[in-house]
């Protein structure tokens, strides 16, 4: 909490009479002191050694089993979950494990069949026909930014009465009473992200926010994904156990901080085993239940693997080694340690490339100059990318003058160090 909010709550605590709007602050600010409490607690069970997460972690998955009397399930996608249905079966706890496998890489999908996870289908539309990407996109819109913008996004674009004090916190950061009547609350979407798209919204069109011409939903994971495992619920009774960890960050984070590892209310039920884990746990585990497994392969139906580690990885440990200039053995992968915590790089997605990437990709030399200019004078990245976009590719360059004055190409220089060496400035 802010020392605001603190000072806030002290002044209704001392309050005999409360009126609505302060009540509703009253109520807000309590709940927000209980859930800082948890998040503080579960912080610090994040930095418990190894050894005491994963008895944790045990724990948990049995207290889950008792409580929902073995109606349950795994979600199986990459790598962590995988460990998650093996940590399940070397505990004890034989339950049906299930995903949405065609969303996957192959070498995933080789592994969930080696394992017997069962295979579902993706939701199907209003026409009997089942949703992939595209139909989702066309039927509802496009996931942009993230899954909680393009959510907040798609609710400016579909107006009704009942999503008005959403709307108005979404452009203006105010909320109504659920939200403690707050100012420059979180709700409130960046304002490059409202300068784009808030103008679907009638109150951000009379601030001169732009309205996009195309429709953003955040249905996309929830038909392709969430909604054929609900359904699986609904047809079996079962309730799921998944592999989320709180330090894989966004909503999962604070979600499972304030709920829990073991989620249990009337109308849904879940358990995070791995919830405190971090990317370090992750992989110590991964190592321990792949030799378990090379120990029971015979317990599962597919054919034995030479491990449980999805090819991709091996496939992107090859393409580091590649194009990055590093020398990963087989058994290695890289940890990037970020904020005290052990990351390691599972896939390689589509995203923005840095400027020295794209410099890089251009065919410059790594030691090319690009934060400032022959003066000294600092470039932001805006203007790196910017003379990027303007330079010509040095390959590109070299074979024009290789083709037309040879004469003149008699030493190859690689870095701008050797450059410097041989030219006079």
């Amino acid at each position: 909490m802010t020392q605001t909010e603190i000072e806030r709550l002290q002044e209704l605590r001392q309050k005999e009479q409360l009126t609505e709007k302060e009540f509703a602050q009253w109520e807000f600010l309590e709940k927000k002191v209980i859930n800082d409490e948890r998040i503080e607690q579960f912080r610090k069970n994040q930095q418990e050694p190894y050894s005491s997460k994963r008895s944790r972690a045990v724990n948990l998955a049995w207290e889950f089993f008792r409580a929902v009397e073995g109606r349950c399930y795994v979600a199986v996608g990459g790598l962590d979950s995988i460990v998650l249905y093996l940590f399940l079966r070397s505990i004890g706890i034989d339950v049906p494990a299930i995903s949405v496998s065609s969303l996957e890489d192959r070498s995933i999908q080789k592994v969930h069949e080696a394992l017997g996870v069962i295979s579902l289908p993706s939701a199907k539309g209003a026409d009997g026909k089942r949703y992939n990407k595209i139909k989702v996109i066309r039927e509802f819109g496009w996931p942009v930014l993230s899954k909680e913008v393009a959510g907040k996004i798609s609710l400016l674009q579909h107006p009704s009465q009942d999503n008005a004090t959403v709307r108005h916190a979404i452009i203006t950061g105010e909320t109504g009473a659920k939200g403690g009547y707050q100012t420059g609350s979180k709700m409130q979407l960046r304002k490059w992200i409202l300068q784009r798209f808030g103008g679907a919204d009638l109150e951000g069109k009379a601030l001169g926010y732009a309205e996009a011409d195309f429709r953003v939903s955040d249905k996309c994971c929830y038909y392709l994904k969430e909604k054929p495992c609900d359904d699986y619920h609904r047809e079996t009774g079962r309730w799921p156990y998944m592999g989320l960890m709180a330090s894989e960050g966004g909503r999962r984070e604070k979600a499972l901080a304030v709920n829990g590892c073991n989620y249990i209310s009337e109308k849904t039920k879940r358990s995070c085993p791995f919830a405190t884990f971090l990317r370090q746990d992750i992989l110590t585990l991964a190592q321990e239940m792949d030799a378990w497994y090379h120990q029971h392969a015979n317990m599962f139906p597919g054919p034995a693997l030479d491990t449980i580690v999805p090819a991709i990885y091996g496939e992107i440990r090859a393409l580091l080694n590649r194009y990055c200039g590093y020398q990963l053995k087989d058994d290695e992968v890289i940890l990037l340690v970020i904020r005290g915590i052990a990351y390691y790089i599972a896939d390689i997605t589509l995203r923005m490339l840095i400027p020295r990437e794209l410099y890089n990709a251009m065919g410059f030399p790594t030691d090319y100059i690009i934060h400032r200019d022959y003066l000294g004078n600092a470039y932001g990245k805006t203007k790196q990318v910017a003379r990027c976009g303007n330079a010509v590719c040095p390959p590109l360059a070299e074979a024009m003058v290789r083709a037309n004055l040879p004469e003149w190409c008699s030493t190859k220089m690689e870095t701008m160090e050797q450059f410097h060496e041989a030219v006079a400035i």
